[in-house]
């Protein structure tokens, strides 16, 4: 698509990995067992669509009734020096609650309100697009940390041990971002 931009049709990621999919089995100098592969892939993978359709379903309702609309002016209203305070903990917690709606739900107020007091919102959503994935490891959807826990076959116990392990890290990544918030003003250069 990049090569012939007007020429090749947008394939779309479903069929991008159905056809490297098809390039694999042709290619791989020993036969795959097919219907095994599939068959352990679905296995694996109920437990993480149920979360999601889960998830769908209460953003829906959260769309429908209004709660995502009172979630947002909740968060964009508390005072800037409260929002800073709590940004570290708000982000990744609205990750782990509804995944990926999260953006749309405190992002884009969250960025309207930081370039009208003059933050820079580019390096501001910058942090942000950095503090947000590390809910993908939290309760109650983790789906990405149960993911990574079902693949590298972990036996030990995902809070207990797993995300206790992670939380050192997460925190110095939490706090590194909030500053690049903060001071995204006077990092401004950055963007050129």
């Amino acid at each position: 698509g990049r090569i012939w931009p007007f020429q090749m049709p947008i394939l779309g990621l479903p069929l991008m990995f159905l056809i490297s999919a098809f390039v694999v089995f042709l290619i791989s100098p020993k036969k795959l067992p097919l219907l095994e592969i599939a068959s352990n892939t679905i296995r694996q993978l109920i437990p993480l669509v149920g979360i999601m359709i889960v998830v769908g379903i209460l953003i829906q309702i959260m769309a429908l009734s209004g709660a995502r609309g009172l979630i947002s002016l909740g968060v964009v209203t508390l005072p800037l020096t409260v929002l800073f305070a709590t940004l570290w903990l708000i982000l990744p917690w609205s990750e782990g609650l509804v995944q990926y709606a999260a953006a749309p739900l405190l992002g884009i107020p969250l960025i309207l309100l930081f370039n009208m007091k003059g933050l820079n919102p580019i390096i501001a959503l910058s942090a942000m697009a950095v503090m947000w994935p590390l809910g993908d490891c939290l309760p109650p959807t983790a789906v990405v940390g149960r993911a990574t826990v079902i693949e590298l076959k972990y036996k030990g116990s995902y809070y207990g041990e797993f995300v206790k392990t992670c939380l050192i890290p997460m925190l110095i990544i939490l706090f590194v971002c909030t500053l690049f918030i903060i001071f995204s003003k006077p990092l401004s250069f950055l963007v050129g």
